[in-house]
């Protein structure tokens, strides 16, 4: 039996479950509960994911990386790196297909999922089990202008919480095709930068990446809104730091207002500090969970060390 033929479906368009049933013949599609649908018609097996999970639903490490070139993902919660249906996948015997979106339903419509193609198996978490960690080479990237739905899917990541299984797979090292997408600064053109700040393009692109395009604190994922905000403000900062992703959180305004001010910080551990000029009852009515615990990664540590030397 042969797998999925590419003409059927069209990458980057979009498809409801009830569309797929009726253009591949599989007539208990629509039924579909879960995240897997092992085709009859073909050797073929679709990954449907929903990237921000209900509150109700199971957590899993589910993105794109590398700019769409690779995709994460967590199998069900039974299946290990032996179970029969993922040594079918990971050998070729069975061929996966992504179908992606990112909220279930966006109001009271239920969202179509967007076609991302074939994914080729490319390597996995050794030690994870039960959900196994997979990451799968995406055959045909999609490429759209920055902005659109399909970036906001690259950029999306799971909340960096205890509730999202963790995985020990290294990130990807960046490509020339990628590098040259985020258009980083010339040599001379970074000599300038304190007063033309050219870069930051490359600088938001890169704290979007970093973040999920998600507020930590908020959990508000507009990016029309969303601050890149630097930890060590622009003024005292190195050519090099004013673009390093990690001297950068991406905040909502109300969040950005405060940590620009220094009225808040954070330490090592991603504890909340306050100013002696603001209180608990100031945060909270500008909707700022205190307890809030901000994901601190080690390359942060040095730059908000410095931030919390001008806590006001």
């Amino acid at each position: 039996m042969t797998a999925l033929a590419p003409s059927q479906l069209v990458i980057g368009q979009k498809y409801s479950k009830a569309e797929l049933q009726s253009l591949l013949d599989e007539q208990s599609l629509v039924s579909l509960t879960g995240g897997l649908f092992y085709c009859r018609q073909s050797a073929s097996v679709l990954l449907f994911v929903t990237l921000e999970k209900a509150p109700n639903k199971p957590n899993y490490n589910d993105y794109f990386e590398g700019s769409g070139q690779f995709f994460h993902w967590d199998s069900q919660t039974k299946q290990h790196i032996n179970t029969p249906a993922i040594q079918n996948i990971i050998t070729a015997r069975t061929v996966p297909f992504l179908f992606v979106r990112r909220r279930e339903k966006i109001g009271s419509k239920v969202s179509r999922f967007i076609f991302f193609g074939q994914l080729a198996y490319d390597t996995h978490d050794a030690l994870s089990s039960k959900p196994v960690h997979i990451r799968f080479r995406v055959n045909h990237p999609i490429r759209e202008v920055i902005g659109g739905e399909i970036e906001d899917l690259y950029r999306w990541r799971p909340l960096r919480t205890g509730n999202v299984p963790q995985h020990r797979i290294p990130s990807v090292t960046p490509t020339d095709a990628e590098k040259r997408s985020y258009t980083v600064p010339t040599s001379t053109e970074r000599a300038g930068l304190v007063t033309s700040r050219v870069g930051q393009e490359y600088y938001r692109s890169r704290v979007i990446e970093e973040w999920g395009g998600q507020c930590p604190l908020t959990g508000i994922s507009m990016l029309e809104i969303l601050i890149a905000s630097h930890i060590v403000p622009w003024k005292d900062a190195t050519d090099d730091e004013r673009l390093d992703p990690h001297n950068g959180i991406l905040l909502s305004p109300n969040a950005d207002a405060l940590f620009d001010r220094h009225l808040i910080s954070f330490a090592d551990d991603g504890t909340m500090l306050l100013s002696q000029a603001i209180t608990r009852e100031d945060l909270n009515t500008l909707g700022i969970d205190v307890d809030k615990r901000l994901p601190v990664s080690s390359q942060m540590r040095p730059y908000l060390q410095r931030h919390r030397e001008q806590l006001a």
